[in-house]
């Protein structure tokens, strides 16, 4: 699937797509794009490393085809998380209310 195409004069030039990333169309053949040997040689940055982390591709190796689910399920905890959280807070306010000792007369 084709994310975006470079054109120029009716001819595409560039075609990107989510997976093989830049290649070049060159007379309708397509030639992927090769990363220079000072970049291609050094690890991979933060920036790169917590992208990857954000939409879940790093998971791809442990969970193959099933990657697309790390995404909505990780947001689905993360809801329930903050009602179970907000409920057990608010319940346990609620409890201390009742428990606490009626002070008349500035009695302890």
């Amino acid at each position: 699937m084709a994310a975006g195409v470079v054109v120029q004069d009716g001819q595409p030039l560039f075609w990107a797509e989510y997976r093989k990333g830049i290649q070049i169309l060159n007379n309708n053949k397509i030639q992927a794009l090769q990363m220079p040997k000072s970049i291609e040689k050094s690890g991979m940055s933060l920036w790169h490393f917590l992208f990857e982390c954000h939409n879940g591709r790093i998971f791809r190796p442990l969970l193959g085809k099933y990657t697309w689910l790390f995404v909505p399920l990780g947001g689905i905890i993360l809801v329930l998380s903050v009602f179970t959280g907000s409920y057990d807070w608010l319940f346990r306010r609620v409890l201390a209310r009742k428990k606490r000792p009626n002070m008349v007369g500035g009695e302890r």
